[in-house]
């Protein structure tokens, strides 16, 4: 972020490459939680996520209160919303 680099947690990582893989699309929470964490079948609830992505923002986000890359649609899920080059 502006030239440093982030210290992020394992989930976090997930989170951020998951959202940038998918960069423009809506996620449901659900396949959010799906993809990241009941990988074993262990169940995770959407407190976690949630809390995931705060964290997120706030490491990732100039003013995460106003997000401008990860952001909630209300009764549908979040959105990473910039473009990503595929590589």
């Amino acid at each position: 972020k502006n030239g440093d680099y982030l210290s992020l947690t394992a989930n976090e990582q997930k989170l951020l490459l998951y959202f940038m893989q998918n960069a423009m699309k809506i996620l449901s929470r659900i396949q959010l939680l799906e993809a990241l964490w009941d990988i074993d079948g262990n169940f995770v609830d959407e407190n976690t996520l949630a809390v995931n992505i705060r964290r997120l923002r706030s490491k990732i986000e100039a003013d995460p209160s106003n997000p401008a890359y990860i952001k909630n649609i209300r009764g549908l899920g979040y959105i990473w919303e910039k473009e990503c080059e595929k590589q």
